[in-house]
């Protein structure tokens, strides 16, 4: 099963492409296999 990001409707599309961008710079895409993960992260 594959991974899902969620992105908050209040976030701006620079700030969400940030941190996919920051997310892939520092995981591995099996880290993601068969989660959720809401952003924003902070």
């Amino acid at each position: 099963m594959a991974g899902m990001f969620v992105v908050s409707d209040r976030m701006s599309v620079r700030q969400a492409i940030e941190e996919l961008l920051l997310i892939i710079e520092v995981t591995e895409q099996l880290e993601w296999d068969t989660k959720v993960l809401y952003l924003p992260l902070g």
